[in-house]
């Protein structure tokens, strides 16, 4: 599990896909953006999206408050130490 502070006018990563994980997203505080599939959605605070094996996917933050989100990636492969690794 990570979790994104995401500010006003985050972009997000290039809409992509996963062949081997599950991309999963729990808005914790404020609203996001996803695009799931060609189809996007803002979600609040309280709401869980989740991208199946193979769908394009991303997220963002286009404000106008500061959005925080759990992301959980089932089953791990690695991402969580990835970002650690990329971050020292």
């Amino acid at each position: 599990m990570i979790e994104f502070e995401l500010e006003p006018g985050f972009g997000g990563p290039d809409p992509h896909a996963h062949d081997n994980h599950i991309d999963s997203f729990y808005v914790v505080e404020g609203e996001a953006e996803f695009l799931m599939d060609g189809e996007t959605v803002r979600l609040g605070a309280g709401s869980f999206v989740a991208a199946a094996l193979g769908v394009e996917h991303t997220f963002s933050n286009p404000g106008p408050g500061r959005a925080r989100l759990l992301n959980v990636h089932a089953p791990s492969t690695g991402f969580h130490d990835r970002l650690r690794a990329n971050s020292d």
